[in-house]
């Protein structure tokens, strides 16, 4: 999965409106530790989301973590973003 640095920009200003307006919790689950492309998406996001909405708290999960997390403490998220090959 191949995406433009602009898909990713719109992906997170979606995600960042979302996230500002529920709990102002906003979590990037991506693979950056194995995917070069992920690693475009995590500083991309970063980059958005600190810039255009300061007042959500941004956090990162790499994609096998995040399965788990969601099945032993799902409270813990409020808003999710992902590309579609884990989402």
């Amino acid at each position: 999965m191949i995406y433009s640095e602009g898909e990713i920009e719109r992906i997170a200003r979606v995600a960042g409106d979302v996230a500002s307006k529920r709990g102002g919790k906003l979590c990037s689950v991506d693979k950056a530790n194995v995917l070069d492309v992920s690693q475009l998406w995590r500083d991309v996001v970063t980059d958005i989301i600190t810039k255009e909405f300061p007042d959500v708290d941004l956090s990162h999960m790499y994609v096998d973590n995040a399965a788990m997390q969601l099945i032993r403490w799902p409270k813990q998220f409020d808003t999710i973003v992902t590309g579609n090959i884990f989402g």
